[in-house]
C-alpha cells in the first residue's frame, strides 16, 4: 500500500530544456508579427496626407486610426516581451514554455486582425468618395 501522506510526483522535470522548435519559431512568429504593425505604422501618414486632401469629413473608424496609429510601434515592441522571456529561461522550463508559446501565437493573431481592421477603415472613406462621384 502506498503512503497517503507523500506529496504526489510530477510528471514536470525542473531542470528540463526548452523544445529546440520553441524558440526559432517564436522568433519567426514575433518578426512576423513586428513587420505587420511596422507596414501600417509606415502607411497610416500617407493615407493621412490623401484624406487630407479630400477636405470631407472622415468615418468614425478611420479617424479612429489615424488618432492611434503611433501604438502600434508600441505593439511591435511589446510582441518581443514573451519570446525574449522565453529566450531568457530556456534553461529553466517549469511549465511557462506553452504559456509564453501562446501569447506569441495570439499576437500573431491580433497582428493580422489589426492589419485587416487598418485595410478596412483606411479604404472606408475612399470608397465612399467614390460612390458619391
Amino acid at each position: 500500500m502506498t503512503d497517503p501522506y507523500t506529496s504526489p510526483k510530477s510528471k514536470i522535470k525542473s531542470g528540463e530544456s526548452i523544445s529546440g522548435w520553441v524558440l526559432p519559431l517564436s522568433f519567426g512568429i514575433t518578426l512576423i508579427s513586428t513587420l505587420v504593425y511596422v507596414g501600417i505604422y509606415l502607411a497610416i501618414p500617407s493615407f493621412q496626407d490623401i484624406f487630407e486632401s479630400f477636405g470631407a469629413d472622415l468615418p468614425a473608424l478611420t479617424n479612429f486610426i489615424l488618432s492611434t496609429y503611433y501604438f502600434y510601434a508600441l505593439f511591435s515592441l511589446l510582441g518581443w516581451v514573451p519570446s525574449v522571456l522565453l529566450y531568457i529561461n530556456k534553461a529553466n522550463y517549469k511549465a511557462k514554455e506553452k504559456r509564453l508559446f501562446a501569447f506569441v501565437v495570439i499576437n500573431l493573431v491580433l497582428a493580422f486582425m489589426t492589419l485587416m481592421i487598418t485595410v478596412i477603415g483606411l479604404y472606408q472613406p475612399i470608397n465612399q468618395m467614390g460612390s458619391v462621384v
